[in-house]
């Protein structure tokens, strides 16, 4: 199919082009190892500038896209050259590859395809879309320059196709249970995958691990001879939005943020290494904007609705789900919170079921389409078996219907979660009726 659909796609331009190549590829093929891009980055000529490049690597299960943003901010607000690239895309494919908070330019990404093809084409290495796409990504920060790379990792650590790139800052907000079916069935297996990401005397910062996820990563530190940073290192106190930040070299206190609150104290922490020894500055200032600026789409993202506020959420396995629990009992303990849920068919389920069932006054539950999406039965079934009285549960064919109900509840604060399409979909939802459709 990929060779067929190239016969007439010489003479195409478009990104839009380019993206059916991709899906050609099929984006749902993962195919995990480094040769492939070992040899890419090779025959691209990518290597001399990635090795004079500061790279900063986020790996985890959830928070990961917030906290290279954050840091990516810190730089871009300080003057840096940064390049930003993460995954997946909401709404348009060049959310993954940013230049110093801006996308790039699809001109630009074109090009890149064009010559990552080629090169691929000309030595038949096959890549994955993944792959691909990464490679595109670095080629783009190659001609513009970029001084600074925070590449999020798309898959485990160890075999994702980011970790071609040494870096020399390595973050891990968060290692919980997810892609079992890839990076094993417990939580040490889990965590060797993202400690795979840590480089001989690279800088390591971690999240509030697991004591057994932990004690991995610090096997792996050792045999690097890396430098950890973990929680006791650095500390938060918590006064609802009003937070105090602690290292021994010096605290910082805020008063607000955006990013979701697992993610502020290895955030914060890393930011605080690049101060100490990679030779950045951030002032107090910079930081505050960079808390409230490294706002993701769907990451605790508010939107207003009238007198309502409705909180969108990717949160799509059991430790996200725990981290939205969290955060909602610090920000509205004294809230009566609807929710609107969607998932997939490929995760845990009964498990976030079991920790947000708790949270809410009612669920609005409506069906994702799609072959990985799950119907509202099962969901339904889930918030049944935790004693949730039926009263309490409206189910629907589609999100749309059920954030339609949703919003004409007598409750002032929404939440929709479970699945990064949930988000997306009410997302654009939200800024049909907020735009008066």
């Amino acid at each position: 199919m990929q060779a067929f659909f190239f016969l007439g796609f010489k003479m195409a331009k478009s990104l839009q082009d380019w993206i059916s190549f991709l899906d050609s590829i099929d984006i749902n093929k993962i195919k995990l190892g480094l040769e492939r891009m070992q040899e890419m980055l090779e025959a691209l000529d990518l290597k001399p500038y990635l090795e004079k490049t500061l790279v900063i690597e986020v790996a985890g299960t959830n928070g990961k896209g917030s906290c290279a943003s954050f840091l990516s901010e810190c730089l871009r607000l300080s003057g840096v050259k940064v390049g930003l690239y993460t995954s997946p895309h909401l709404k348009h494919f060049t959310e993954r590859v940013k230049i110093s908070g801006k996308e790039v330019a699809e001109s630009l990404l074109c090009e890149a395809f064009s010559e990552v093809k080629s090169i691929s084409d000309e030595k038949n290495i096959p890549l994955t879309y993944f792959e691909f796409t990464t490679l595109a990504a670095l080629c783009c920060y190659k001609k513009e320059k970029v001084e600074v790379l925070v590449l999020e990792i798309g898959l485990g650590g160890r075999l994702d196709a980011v970790n071609a790139v040494d870096a020399k800052l390595c973050v891990i907000p968060s290692i919980g249970f997810d892609h079992m079916q890839f990076l094993g069935d417990t939580i040490e297996k889990i965590a060797f995958e993202k400690a795979g990401i840590i480089k001989d005397k690279s800088f390591v910062v971690v999240g509030d691990l697991d004591k057994k996820a932990l004690e991995v990563i610090e096997r792996q530190v050792q045999e690097k001879r890396a430098f950890l940073y973990k929680k006791g290192d650095y500390s938060l106190d918590f006064k609802k939005y009003h937070v105090e930040f602690k290292t021994e070299n010096g605290d910082f206190h805020f008063e607000d943020y955006a990013i979701p609150k697992a993610c502020l104290g290895p955030s914060l922490m890393a930011a605080f290494l690049l101060e100490q020894y990679f030779n950045f500055y951030f002032s107090a200032g910079t930081l505050q904007k960079a808390l409230l600026s490294a706002a993701l789409p769907c990451r605790m993202e508010k939107v207003q609705v009238g007198e309502k506020l409705v909180i969108l959420d990717v949160a799509h396995n059991v430790p996200a789900a725990l981290n939205l629990k969290d955060t909602l009992q610090t920000l509205y303990p004294e809230q009566n919170l609807v929710c609107v849920m969607g998932m997939l068919k490929d995760k845990d389920i009964e498990g976030v079921i079991h920790v947000v069932a708790p949270l809410f006054k009612k669920f609005y539950v409506g069906s994702l389409q799609g072959a990985r999406g799950e119907s509202y039965e099962r969901i339904v079934q889930g918030l049944l078996h935790e004693q949730i009285l039926k009263d309490a549960i409206k189910s629907y064919n589609k999100i749309s219907e059920a954030l339609d109900a949703a919003l004409s509840d007598d409750n002032n604060i929404v939440i929709v979660f479970g699945s990064f399409h949930t988000a997306s979909l009410a997302r654009d939802e939200l800024f049909q009726i907020t735009s008066g459709r």
